[in-house]
């Protein structure tokens, strides 16, 4: 009978160690790895959707122009005067992104890493935004974000982050190698633009990411960061995503989280328990904190626990009935006003 026990006991303990690292590799791929055929689908669409769109617009009649500006400002009440403002700048914007610079660098690991630079029309213009998209987006997700940075008056660096749209890389990390990328763009920026002052600004896991560079060695041209719905910890999104999309149950989440972190460690050399309110001990440019109050995916205590244990010069703002990325459309006036506040505070204007 102990015989038999035995061998049943070794083939359970089998059984459960295979399903813990097969789990575990699953579903590290499912989120880490970037390069499936259904996400460069999804990209191509996209790419043929907003090149359409860009052609359509700058063809476009002056009726037409107005048309679209009132469907961008929805939330908001033109009047005739500022819709002709509105419609100029949008002119100078489109202008711009027809001649779109292509960017290149290499990453500290041998990746090519695209970037695209919108040069706003202002002369002598040294103010530098660098813009990061979501979790398996591109830089034609935040378009519409550049065109209300442009109107401030920055010139816009929009990024591919490495393993997305056409920078090169199959896996991420989600921040930990990201961040060390954002540190390269924005010293390319001050190495070829000297008198440059320079911000970065990122939504979901492009906050994430920008938080953590601000703690890397930046150039003195580097002024602040804005962040948009970041989220503190990576296995706590993870756990999130597993309990309330996957509908995975709790009591399993914990070893699945453990086994995701192995395969982490040894495709990424990176860990799933990573701490961005840790990593901001280092840094020491003011930080702007964005977050909707109705964020369930990735909710605003995120943002307020950092807010309330970072040191330096911040700001934080709280937008209401706000979802997840949803906070510039609720309320559109006070978010630009807000990053407009805080961006007079810490950059000289020419």
């Amino acid at each position: 009978m102990n015989k038999f026990i035995k061998i049943f006991l070794i083939i359970i303990s089998t059984i459960l160690s295979l399903a813990y690292f097969i789990s575990g590799y699953i579903f590290f791929n499912l989120i880490f790895y970037t390069r499936s055929i259904q996400d460069q689908e999804i990209f191509q669409r996209n790419l043929v959707h907003h090149t359409h769109l860009m052609n359509n617009i700058s063809l476009a009649k002056s009726s037409e122009l107005d048309m679209f500006l009132q469907a961008i400002n929805k939330n908001n009440k033109l009047d005739k005067h500022e819709l002709i403002k509105e419609k100029l700048s949008l002119y100078d914007f489109l202008n711009s992104y027809n001649n779109i610079e292509e960017l290149n660098i290499t990453s500290f690991d041998n990746l090519n890493l695209k970037g695209y630079l919108l040069k706003n029309n202002i002369e002598n213009n040294n103010k530098f935004v660098v813009i990061v998209h979501p979790y398996k987006g591109s830089y034609l997700d935040v378009l519409l974000v550049s065109f209300e940075f442009y109107k401030l008056g920055f010139n816009c660096l929009l990024l591919d982050v490495r393993g997305h749209g056409n920078s090169e890389g199959s896996y991420i990390t989600l921040v930990d190698k990201e961040r060390k990328d954002i540190r390269d763009w924005v010293s390319y920026i001050a190495k070829r633009y000297p008198q440059s002052e320079i911000i970065t600004y990122g939504m979901s896991m492009g906050a994430s990411i920008v938080l953590t560079a601000s703690s890397e060695k930046m150039p003195d041209n580097y002024k602040l960061c804005i962040a948009d719905c970041p989220f503190n910890s990576i296995n706590e999104v993870l756990y999130n995503v597993g309990k309330y999309i996957m509908k995975i149950p709790s009591i399993l989440l914990p070893f699945i989280l453990s086994s995701i972190n192995i395969f982490d460690n040894i495709i990424n050399g990176s860990s799933i328990y990573f701490s961005v309110a840790n990593t901001l001990e280092k840094s020491k440019v003011p930080i702007l904190f964005i977050h909707g109050d109705k964020d369930y995916f990735i909710p605003s205590f995120n943002s307020e626990y950092m807010y309330n244990n970072y040191k330096k010069d911040k700001d934080i703002l709280i937008v209401k009935d706000a979802g997840h990325c949803e906070s510039c459309f609720k309320d559109k006036k006070n978010y630009y006003n807000k990053i407009k506040e805080f961006c007079d505070k810490y950059i000289k204007y020419n």
